[in-house]
């Protein structure tokens, strides 16, 4: 079944909030590389991201912290295991959105474009196919209820 968007867009929150928070542990350290400290923590925040979608998605029951507490889980498109090629796949081109929709903000004159890609993929998902966003469909997965 269609995950309902409230869970769907809860869960996607709190796992952002706690990618937020464990960035900060290594953005200090990659400003040392890094002098701008808003690049150094989406550095930061895209690797620990990547660190916990794959792992979590991936490799560890289908499901991160916020999937979990909203009754979720990322399978693969006919209900198999999604495993770390295709939570890396997911993470990616989730990225990509993500990165382009900071980016618009970053730059005033480009934030209705970011702004339109970012309810583009947010309509998707609430109303594509099988309720699929594009990083769903690029990587060959789906976000399904979980029934306990």
């Amino acid at each position: 079944p269609r995950p309902p968007a409230p869970k769907r867009a809860l869960a996607a929150c709190i796992d952002i909030l706690v990618v937020s928070f464990a960035a900060a542990i290594p953005g200090p350290v990659i400003h040392i590389v890094v002098r701008d400290p808003g690049v150094s923590y989406l550095l930061a925040w895209l690797a620990v991201g990547a660190v916990y979608w794959i792992l979590f998605e991936g490799l560890s029951g289908h499901a991160t912290v916020g999937k979990r507490c909203c009754d979720l889980a990322v399978v693969g498109a006919r209900g198999s295991r999604v495993g770390a090629a295709r939570a890396a796949a997911r993470f990616a081109a989730r990225a990509v959105w993500g990165v382009v929709f900071v980016a618009a903000f970053w730059f005033d004159s480009f934030v209705w474009p970011g702004l339109c890609m970012w309810l583009a993929a947010a309509g998707f998902a609430l109303w594509g196919p099988g309720g699929r966003a594009p990083h769903d469909l690029l990587a060959g997965t789906q976000v399904t209820v979980v029934r306990r």
